[in-house]
């Protein structure tokens, strides 16, 4: 059996910024998110409608977390922290059919 090779997103997060800010990957395929928290808060990395999606990260930790999307749109990125949002805490997952 042929095991199916993994891809792999980097996202760095900061207490005011998402980086990349827009994440494109492929629907059905394993995506290995390596989530880097280099701010001084915790981090809950989450996308809209994709409930499952959720990334817990604390303050100079990295976590990852494999997931594989069946959804196919764009979804709101965004760190479910308190005030998060003002401060720009916002990205857009992108999954599609085919990249």
């Amino acid at each position: 059996m042929v095991q199916e090779a993994v891809r792999v997103v980097n996202v760095t997060l900061t207490d005011n910024a998402i980086e990349p800010r827009e994440i494109l990957v492929p629907a059905d395929y394993p995506i290995k998110f390596v989530v880097r928290n280099l701010g001084a808060c915790r981090h809950q990395l989450t996308a809209e409608g994709i409930p499952d999606f959720s990334i817990d990260v604390l303050p100079g930790q990295t976590r990852m977390e494999t997931f594989t999307f069946t959804n196919v749109g764009r979804f709101l990125l965004e760190s479910k922290t308190d005030s998060d949002a003002q401060h720009g805490l916002r990205g857009e997952l992108i999954i599609q059919t085919f990249i």
